[in-house]
C-alpha cells in the first residue's frame, strides 16, 4: 500500500479597501493617510514607507497626468498572505513609462522610484483609462504571530528584511542627492 503524504492548506482569502479621490492636490496626502489606515488595519508594519511612497507617487501621477478635468482616481490596496498590492486607476489616456529624467528636470523620477522600491510594477490597460500598480513582499501574517504556525512547508521564506530595507534606504538616499 503507498501513503501518500497529507499536504496541509491554509486558505486566505484576500483583504481589500478601495476609495476614490477627487482631482484636487489634498488627495495626494489623503490618499497616503487612507493607505497607513488599511496596512495598520492589517497589521501590516514592514514596509509601510516604501508602500506610502508608492502611493504618494501613483496618487500624484494620477493627478498630473491620468484624471480627466472633473474625474476622481481610484485608489486600491489589497493584502493577501505574503503580499500587499496598491493599485491607482484613473480614466484618463497614455501609458505612463519609466523614463530616465535628467539633471534639470523638475520630475520624471516617480516611477523609477516606484520600480525600485516596489517587488513588481505593471499597468493594466482598460477600455477606459488604466491600472498602475505595484506590489510589495510583506511578512505573513501568521509569520507576526507568535507560537502558531502555518501548517505549511511549501510557505515562501521572505528576503532578510533588515538587509532589503538597508539597500532600499541607500536607493533612497542616492536618488535624493541626485536631485540636488
Amino acid at each position: 500500500m503507498i501513503v501518500q503524504p497529507r499536504i496541509k492548506a491554509v486558505v486566505t482569502m484576500a483583504l481589500s479597501w478601495q476609495r476614490r479621490f477627487p482631482r484636487a492636490r489634498s488627495s495626494v496626502p489623503a490618499a497616503r493617510a487612507f493607505a497607513l489606515e488599511a496596512l495598520a488595519q492589517w497589521e501590516v508594519t514592514d514596509r509601510r514607507e516604501e508602500i506610502r511612497l508608492c502611493v504618494s507617487e501613483l496618487a500624484t501621477n494620477a493627478l498630473t497626468h491620468g484624471v480627466p478635468a472633473g474625474r476622481e482616481f481610484s485608489l486600491r490596496l489589497v493584502r493577501d498572505e505574503l503580499t500587499v498590492r496598491i493599485e491607482v486607476r484613473d480614466s484618463g489616456g497614455g501609458h505612463p513609462r519609466v523614463v530616465w529624467a535628467g539633471t534639470d528636470d523638475d520630475g520624471g523620477r516617480g516611477l523609477r522610484l516606484v520600480t525600485a522600491l516596489a517587488d513588481d510594477f505593471g499597468v493594466d490597460e482598460h477600455v477606459v483609462g488604466k491600472t498602475v500598480w505595484s506590489s510589495f513582499k510583506v511578512a505573513s501574517a501568521l509569520d507576526a504571530r507568535p507560537g502558531e504556525s502555518p501548517g505549511l512547508s511549501e510557505v515562501p521564506e521572505l528576503p532578510d528584511a533588515e538587509a532589503d530595507l538597508t539597500s532600499r534606504k541607500e536607493f533612497q538616499g542616492n536618488v535624493v542627492q541626485a536631485q540636488h
